[in-house]
């Protein structure tokens, strides 16, 4: 099919560039091929073309979309929820845990940072962790940040979430920030069970 497409485009005079499998014993190799036009010309005069080996380019592709599925179904497991945003993005991408966490339709858009403050933060809450985040994102490169807020989920339930997020600038030079949210209400709820039996405790001495 890629074989018969390349022709297709020589033949149509328009420029193609697609990926071949090209047996070179012992093993398979991957061939990017592109067709150049030599001018500006309609119907080239000639065709000129390149054969790169693209070989380890495109394991090093497959390699990083099998690590993103196990980091996807190791999260899923431990019921972590993975978010990431360019810092100059609008919307972040969130892994599936993370609108189970919110009790959020999976099929409603993610939330920016403003948004997601207005719709799942008590308004009690919300200028602290403004605070919180935003010094933190306008902060330098290569911070870390951590801290536990309370969040009203879509179904009304009020929760504890901790947020863990990265800030780092990619090898594009892209500054990203990442993280992770994890439900602690538990733990806090157990805490808070300990704190009260302790000044029952101490009353009672």
């Amino acid at each position: 099919n890629r074989v018969r497409r390349v022709r297709r485009g020589v033949q149509a005079g328009k420029p193609e560039r697609t990926h071949l499998l090209v047996d070179r014993s012992p093993r398979m190799r991957c061939m990017g091929v592109r067709r150049l036009p030599d001018d500006d010309r309609t119907e080239p005069a000639m065709i000129l073309g390149v054969a790169l080996d693209v070989t380890e380019q495109q394991q090093r592709t497959t390699e990083a979309l099998q690590l993103a599925r196990r980091l996807e179904a190791a999260a899923e497991a431990a019921r972590v929820g993975l978010w990431s945003v360019p810092i100059d993005a609008r919307r972040p991408h969130w892994n599936a845990h993370m609108y189970v966490l919110l009790a959020r339709d999976p099929r409603r858009d993610t939330l920016d940072l403003g948004e997601a403050l207005r719709e799942y933060t008590p308004a009690e809450d919300r200028d602290r962790v403004a605070a919180l985040a935003l010094g933190w994102l306008r902060g330098a490169g290569g911070s870390r940040l951590e801290f536990e807020m309370r969040v009203r989920r879509d179904d009304g339930e009020l929760r504890w979430m901790q947020i863990r997020a990265q800030r780092e600038i990619d090898a594009g030079g892209v500054d990203r920030a990442f993280g992770v949210m994890l439900d602690v209400t538990d733990e806090h709820e157990a805490t808070e069970r300990l704190r009260v039996a302790n000044e029952r405790t101490s009353l009672a001495l």
